[in-house]
C-alpha cells in the first residue's frame, strides 16, 4: 500500500470537507496500532476563527469525515478514526502556517544538514521567498520549506 499516495488523496477529500465546519487539517495518520488500522486526523480552528478545539468540535469532525470517508470508500482496510487537537506542539505543515505563527518558538528538523546542522528552533519570524526565518539571541537561520523535514511550536 501506498502510504504517502493514500494520505495525500484523503487530505483532498478531508480538506474541504473540515474547511465547512470551520475547522482545519493540521496533520494525518495511517498506522497500525495495538493490531489495527488508525486514521488519525489533527484538527484546529481556521485562521481567524478564534477558541480552542473543544471534544464536540472532534466528535463533529469525525462524523463529517466518517459519512465521506465511508461514501469515497479510499481506505482499503477496517480502519479506526480517531480526531483530536494537536496540542501544544502543534506540527507546522503549510505555507500558511509558519505565516500564522509568526513571534512563536518553533522547533524544524530539516531532512539534510543546513550549514553543518540539522536542528533548529528558536523564534518564528514568518517566510522570506521559500525559506523560513528563525531566529534564537543573535542567530538567524534561513531554512528552505523544502529542505524541512519537520517542524512544529514549541511550547
Amino acid at each position: 500500500m501506498d502510504y504517502q499516495g493514500l494520505l495525500e488523496k484523503l487530505e483532498v477529500v478531508i480538506d474541504p470537507v473540515l474547511s465547512a465546519i470551520g475547522l482545519e487539517l493540521v496533520e494525518r495518520e495511517f498506522l497500525q496500532s495495538g493490531g489495527q488500522w488508525v486514521l488519525r486526523l489533527y484538527i484546529d480552528r481556521l485562521e481567524g476563527k478564534e477558541g480552542k478545539i473543544t471534544i464536540d468540535d472532534c466528535a463533529d469532525a469525525s462524523r463529517a469525515v466518517g459519512n465521506v470517508l465511508d461514501v469515497e470508500d479510499l481506505i482499503p482496510t477496517a480502519y479506526v478514526l480517531e480526531v483530536s487537537s494537536p496540542g501544544l506542539n502543534r506540527p507546522l505543515r503549510k505555507r500558511q502556517d509558519f505565516e500564522r505563527f509568526v513571534g512563536n518558538n518553533a522547533e524544524v528538523k530539516t531532512k539534510e544538514p543546513q550549514g553543518g546542522r540539522s536542528h533548529f528552533s528558536g523564534t518564528l519570524k514568518g517566510l522570506l521567498e521559500e525559506s523560513v526565518v528563525l531566529e534564537q539571541g543573535n542567530q538567524k537561520w534561513m531554512i528552505p520549506l523544502t529542505a524541512i523535514k519537520k517542524a512544529k511550536l514549541k511550547r
